[in-house]
Formats: C-alpha cells, sequence, structure tokens
C-alpha cells in the first residue's frame, strides 16, 4: 500500500513539473514518460524525434499517434527472450545465461562430439554477457553487454563476417563495435551502428547488401551514403527505414517483395514510394508487412499460401492495405509461409500455411483459440515457440495443438 501510494504522488509530481524539464529527463532516460500516457499536450513528434531520432510528418500523422509510437518504442527497447529458425531454438534468462536447442548439421566436428539436440542446454565459454541475441536461418549472433558482437553457425557465403566461410561450432568474436542493430536474413546477415552506419556481410548474389554489386562478402563492409534508423532482413532482401520516415530496398524482388511496383532485383537501395508513417517494418521469407502510426498494415510479396492476409493468393509488386478491421495491434510477426499478429488484448490472428493441410490454408486473418497471456511469440515454417507472462513455454508445429515445454 505505502508503495503504490509512493508511486501515485511520484507520477503526481512528475505530471506537474515545467514541459521544458519534463524534456530534460526524457532525453537522460526516455522510458520516464511511460507515466504520462495519455497527456496529450507534450509535443511527441519532438519527443521522439529528440530521443530516438525519428521524425515524423505532422500533415500525416496525429500527436496522439506519435504518443503511443513513443511508448511502444520505450516498451520494445528490452531484448527478446526467445528465438527460432527452421530447427533449432535458442533462449536466453534472465541472468543471462543462453539455452540452446538445434539441429548440429552445420558444425565442422559433429561426427566427432555433436549430436542434434531435443532438449535445451546451456551454450558455455562465452566471454561476456549477452545483451540481444540475433537468428538468421542457419547461423546466430549476439552482442555482449561490452559492445562486442560474436557470431556461430553457417557461413558458407561469409554471413558471420569472420573472414572466411568456415562454419563455427562456438561463438567468434566479430571485429566490430559500438552495434546498435544486428539484422540476419537466410545466408547475409546486416549490421546498423550507433551512428546509423550500415555494414553487410554473406550472399550477395541477389543485391540483396546494398552495394552496388553481386558479389558475396566474407567481412562487413560499409554500405556507402546510407544513415538508418532501422533494418529488417528477409530471406535474400533488406528493407531499410531512414531517420525521416523514408523506407528503402534492395535485394531479391522476384515476388514483389521490395515494394516497388515489379519484380527486379535491386543491388542498391532504393526509396519506396509509400508515406513516412511507418511504425513497424516485418519480412518473411519472401513477403513483407508494414504498419503505420494509425495502426494499418499493409503487405506485399509473395502469397502461394495466402500469407499477405488479403483473401486472396495473388502476389503483390507495391504494398496494399490489408482489409482487416483491428487496429490494436501488438506486434506482429512474419514468417516463411505464414503471418502472425498478436493484438493488445492477447489475441492471436494469423494467416498463411499454419496447416499441414494445403486446402486449410488461410488467406484473410482470422482468430485463433490461444491463451491471451502472451508475453513473447516466435514463429517460423516449422516451428511456434510462445512465452507467457509467467515464464511458461510453449512449442508447436504451426501454431496449432501448443505443448508446454
Amino acid at each position: 500500500m505505502f508503495i503504490t501510494s509512493l508511486n501515485m504522488e511520484r507520477e503526481s509530481i512528475f505530471k506537474n513539473l515545467p514541459t521544458e524539464l519534463v524534456f530534460i529527463i526524457s532525453n537522460y532516460h526516455p522510458a520516464a514518460l511511460i507515466s504520462l500516457a495519455g497527456e496529450k499536450k507534450y509535443d511527441w513528434f519532438k519527443l521522439i524525434k529528440m530521443n530516438f531520432g525519428l521524425s515524423y510528418c505532422r500533415d500525416v500523422c496525429s500527436n496522439e499517434e506519435i504518443m503511443k509510437v513513443y511508448l511502444d518504442r520505450c516498451k520494445t527497447e528490452k531484448s527478446r527472450i526467445v528465438y527460432t529458425k527452421d530447427s533449432s531454438s535458442m533462449i536466453r534468462l534472465f541472468d543471462g545465461t543462453l539455452l540452446s536447442c538445434k539441429d548440429n548439421w552445420h558444425d565442422e566436428d559433429r561426427f566427432k562430439n555433436n549430436h542434434d539436440r531435443n532438449i535445451f542446454f546451456e551454450i558455455r565459454k562465452l566471454s561476456g554477457s549477452i545483451a540481444n541475441i540475433f537468428y538468421g536461418r542457419y547461423h546466430a549472433m549476439i552482442i555482449l553487454t561490452d559492445g562486442r558482437l560474436m557470431s556461430c553457425g553457417l557461413n558458407n557465403y561469409g554471413q558471420l563476417g569472420l573472414g572466411n566461410k568456415k562454419n563455427r561450432s562456438l561463438f567468434f568474436e566479430v571485429g566490430v563495435k559500438n552495434i546498435a542493430q544486428v539484422a540476419c536474413g537466410q545466408h547475409h546477415t546486416i549490421i546498423r551502428l550507433m551512428d546509423g552506419t550500415l555494414m553487410g556481410s554473406g550472399s550477395n548474389c541477389f543485391g540483396q547488401l546494398g552495394l552496388g554489386d553481386e558479389e558475396d562478402r566474407k567481412i562487413f563492409t560499409e554500405i556507402k551514403d546510407i544513415v538508418a534508423e532501422d533494418v529488417v532482413c528477409g530471406a535474400s532482401h533488406t528493407i531499410i527505414r531512414l531517420r525521416d520516415g523514408t523506407l528503402m530496398s534492395c535485394g531479391l524482388n522476384f515476388d514483389g517483395q521490395l515494394g516497388l511496383g515489379d519484380n527486379k532485383r535491386r543491388v542498391l537501395f532504393e526509396v519506396i514510394k509509400i508515406d513516412k508513417n511507418i511504425v513497424d517494418i516485418v519480412c518473411g521469407a519472401n513477403h513483407t508487412f508494414i504498419r503505420s502510426t494509425d495502426g494499418l498494415l499493409m503487405s506485399c510479396g509473395g502469397n502461394f499460401f495466402g500469407q499477405l492476409g488479403h483473401g486472396d493468393y495473388n502476389y503483390r509488386h507495391s504494398f496494399e492495405r490489408i482489409p482487416i478491421k483491428e487496429r490494436n495491434i501488438a506486434e506482429l510477426i512474419c514468417c516463411d509461409r505464414q503471418t502472425i499478429i498478436i493484438l493488445t488484448d492477447g489475441t492471436l490472428m494469423t494467416c498463411g500455411n499454419g496447416y499441414e493441410q494445403p486446402k486449410k490454408n488461410r488467406y484473410h486473418f482470422e482468430k485463433t483459440a490461444s491463451p491471451k497471456n502472451i508475453e513473447e511469440l516466435i514463429s517460423n515454417f516449422s516451428r511456434t515457440i510462445i512465452k507467457f507472462t509467467d515464464g511458461k513455454l510453449m512449442s508447436s508445429n504451426r501454431i496449432i495443438h501448443p505443448e508446454i515445454i
């Protein structure tokens, strides 16, 4: 009771501070403004630019919309807990311990001392505490709390950035620091530095590294003349958002996943002609979703399984609005052949290849009968893992018949 009263008093004092002082405090601790949720008197355009470097057009977005984006960004600054791609999964515990349940087919010493794992085991020999994990199809990248970047897994295209194409069964340090973000594709990796500089390594056969050619890279190479705020990778394509909200894309575009109005690949990043009010970008293997500040969803790319959610199986070469009435979207997850939405009340909605039987593909979003106390969900073609607010994990093939791990 005393703690609750103290928190209410602290919140009341904070709300009554002069606006200029509130702005100064938020500059040191952006998440301090979470207690001001609903306070529309502040210039949230100014706050989000000052604290996160994001610029949104006042003619396109409302102040209330930007307030929601700001608060959502504060909540998503924490690192994710569960990571999964194809037949492998990783879990980072709250104490920083890293667990793995994976297929070790990429291990060069497999026949000596490694086997496929069906249970989670601790990954040892890490020379530091883990801040964040990023997963490609068959490779993993981790950022340690001291800022170092490490990688392991399949390296047949140089996607680990270690200067060669030798597969790794242990994490090795990559000689790049000041990492803000890592995005992993099927066989390529893009990193974003603190100053917005982008660097790429790995497969570049479709121009997905944005370097102006189709030559693979074995070390992280700077992508010139680009300062980005966000980067997301599909299987063989890359989408970035600049600090003014501009979206750009490069790489494989056979299904129209670049959103550029055609199906021609790009070896350099090209501007996507769309409003600058985009708050989320999520890529599947060959399709792309975006969400605007007002909650609208748009998608483009491959739609063989109905994963675009448009009510048909037609591919899109440009972003098109999805006919869905729900705007209270908390999270959007794109998988190889399906797309999953988590609403703010915990409801799950899915479309695409969620079943083994092809005739049961869903080409529009439908709600699923699942528990609502979901904190996190990671999914791909072969597996879905759900983490609940009580810490329990649930696993399933697709999104059907989950079982407690």
